[in-house]
């Protein structure tokens, strides 16, 4: 079974999936600032690779 490392931040997470890094799941606070968000989403939507994303509530379900 492979390991998994679990990213935490905005910016590291940018890094990691322009590293082409194999990204499984993002989760992101739903009521986020938009601005502080908009390079991580882009990032996210540019992927070549599908990064579902999952609301920040899902954490603590």
């Amino acid at each position: 079974m492979g390991k998994y490392q679990i990213i935490f931040g905005r910016q590291a997470v940018i890094e990691a999936v322009e590293a082409s890094k194999t990204i499984t799941k993002v989760f992101i606070q739903r009521d986020l600032n938009k601005s502080s968000a908009e390079r991580l989403i882009r990032t996210l939507e540019n992927a070549t690779t599908p990064i579902p994303m999952f609301p920040f509530k899902s954490l603590t379900n």
